[in-house]
């Protein structure tokens, strides 16, 4: 009976943990969001814009927010991000 139920929570615990692996860490989705950007950018024929930097904050479940640094033009410019990521899919919009 203890051998059973040690082999139960011993499978849990994998399949918690191999859940929880799946996920990208808030550095990991900025990257990934930055590369969907400039795709999208280069998708619409969109030309001038250079990424400088994405950063991301985890606000709360699934919503991130962030500051979009980039060069457009020879002069930086800031833009704040909105970031929706359950864990596989994510989507990104630029409020300003």
């Amino acid at each position: 009976m203890k051998t059973s139920i040690k082999i139960l929570a011993l499978i849990f615990m994998m399949i918690t943990s191999c859940d929880l692996n799946t996920r990208l860490s808030t550095t990991e989705l900025a990257e990934q969001v930055q590369v969907s950007m400039v795709e999208t950018w280069e998708e619409q024929e969109v030309e001038g814009i250079e990424v400088e930097s994405l950063i991301l904050v985890h606000k709360s479940d699934n919503e991130y927010s962030g500051v979009l640094k980039t060069i457009e033009d020879g002069e930086e410019i800031s833009y704040t991000v909105s970031v929706i990521y359950d864990g596989e899919y994510f989507s990104w919009q630029i409020l300003d």
